[in-house]
């Protein structure tokens, strides 16, 4: 699965948000210097998707607030979905 983000760094907060596209508008307080926007960005996304950090990659736009991210486990996105249903 791919999503398409708008990165805007060096925000006072950080939030997600879906736009109509479906696109995601993503702001982190780090700046884009030596990829801290970026290592923000994952953990932002990682943490709200309710997945490991290292589930996801990004593909396209590494140096610029377009972005392309993948999930490498689709699966560990639905489990955070829906939670542990079943498992017990």
């Amino acid at each position: 699965m791919i999503l398409k983000l708008h990165v805007i760094p060096k925000s006072k907060t950080q939030s997600i948000e879906v736009q109509t596209d479906g696109t995601l508008k993503v702001r982190v307080r780090s700046a884009p210097e030596h990829g801290k926007a970026n290592e923000e960005l994952l953990e932002l996304l990682a943490g709200h998707l309710k997945i490991r950090k290292s589930d996801l990659e990004i593909v396209s736009g590494a140096k610029g607030r377009e972005k392309l991210v993948r999930l490498l486990k689709t699966s560990s996105l639905i489990r955070g979905i829906h939670g542990d249903e079943g498992s017990s």
